[in-house]
């Protein structure tokens, strides 16, 4: 008997020593896992000397002078971030339609997540704002933007304030509010590549501050479903997800400026003004995308950006004046990639410099554990990234 106990504490050390060394001592980054942007990309991956990555949380790793941990779990499918008046982390939770609130002062796991709205039809967008002294919740559902009063942790009164196409496909709405007090809201395509019926599709529109004056804003984008306001010239940017089916590496995902009357080509072009001629092959096609506005910052294609946002100088060193943006991960590609949050360099004149890592995952096969969307900063910069995959909340600071 004693020997049978014996053989099974041996077999138990072995299981407990090979799982230390798979997930923490065996080295990071194994070679399919480095850094993979887009191929068509003129200037050169920086390789940044002591940027070694330390692993965090079992199969996430990042850079040395940063950490990383869960702040929430059990949520359904995160999207979303905002922060409420009070400083508690909404999450609108876009596929089971509800949107939860994450309460800043529990650390009791099951006491802390409350779920303020539900029967929402794909809420993604969630904004707060001071309206006439009181607190209002906006929300973007795929059909209708709605406002509600918010107060004591719970939102009433809804008021639909426009209603929005919403057939097939592509079922996230986008709200940005600029600081001349317009809004703006995307919709984005119901296909792969097609000639929209709604021209409302495909497009960025904008509002006047009172919800009036609906018009489009810039147009023939494809699924553009995060954007930001660049902090240094107000710029508007915004990822988009190109389209499918023309290979591992073609076309790329992208990063874009998005201004006022401004055409991207999609469907007949991507990339640099390339003219996709599997969608169309005529002279009317080359003239489109001869005018069209070409990307800004190109990334790995089917990378599937989203979550995207600015670190000013609040981050010391080498980090500050930088772009983060989530790749939730390809669907299609035969060699899959994404599943990580990189960091663009802009120089001094605000032009693509280079791409790094800054956040991946690590498993020994492509058994996805974590699809990154979206990335919200606190006032404290504080880094909250949404999972949906394993339905979480991570937080990442900054060393000091």
């Amino acid at each position: 008997m004693k020997k049978k106990y014996m053989i099974l504490d041996i077999a138990i050390a072995i299981i407990v020593i090979a799982w230390i060394w798979f997930f923490i001592i065996r080295p990071d980054n194994p070679e399919e896992l480095k850094n993979n942007d887009a191929k068509n990309n003129s200037a050169a991956i920086n390789t940044q000397t002591g940027s070694e990555p330390v692993k965090n949380i079992l199969w996430l790793t990042t850079q040395t002078w940063f950490s990383i941990e869960h702040h929430a779990q059990w949520l359904t499918w995160p999207r979303v971030m905002a922060f409420d008046p009070a400083g508690n982390l909404a999450v609108s939770e876009t596929k089971a339609g509800k949107v939860a609130i994450i309460l800043k002062d529990s650390w009791a796991w099951e006491n802390r997540i409350i779920r303020i709205l539900s029967g929402l039809s794909d809420p993604h967008w969630l904004l707060f704002r001071e309206v006439d002294g009181k607190q209002k919740l906006y929300v973007a559902e795929t059909d209708k933007v709605s406002v509600y009063d918010y107060t004591d942790l719970k939102a009433t009164g809804k008021k639909v304030l426009v209603n929005l196409p919403s057939w097939w496909r592509h079922t996230t709405r986008t709200l940005l509010w600029l600081p001349d007090g317009r809004i703006l809201i995307s919709i984005w395509s119901s296909c792969d590549t097609c000639i929209e019926k709604d021209d409302r599709r495909w497009s960025v529109l904008v509002m006047n501050s009172d919800w009036t004056g609906l018009r489009k804003f810039a147009t023939w984008l494809r699924n553009s479903v995060f954007m930001t306001i660049d902090p240094k010239n107000w710029n508007i940017l915004a990822t988009d997800m190109w389209r499918d089916f023309l290979g591992d590496n073609i076309p790329p995902d992208e990063v874009n400026i998005i201004e006022d009357w401004w055409f991207y080509g999609w469907p007949y072009c991507y990339w640099k003004n390339v003219t996709d001629k599997v969608f169309d092959r005529t002279a009317n096609a080359e003239r489109i995308c001869s005018s069209s506005i070409p990307s800004f910052v190109d990334l790995q294609a089917h990378s599937a950006p989203l979550g995207l946002t600015f670190i000013t100088d609040a981050w010391t060193g080498w980090y500050s004046w930088s772009l983060l943006v989530a790749y939730h991960g390809s669907w299609n590609r035969s060699e899959p990639t994404g599943y990580k949050i990189v960091r663009i360099k802009l120089d001094t004149a605000w032009n693509y410099a280079w791409t790094e890592d800054f956040i991946t995952w690590w498993i020994a096969s492509w058994d996805v554990v974590w699809r990154p969307a979206g990335l919200l900063f606190s006032a404290e910069w504080t880094l909250y990234i949404s999972d949906d995959k394993s339905w979480a909340i991570y937080r990442v600071a900054q060393k000091r």
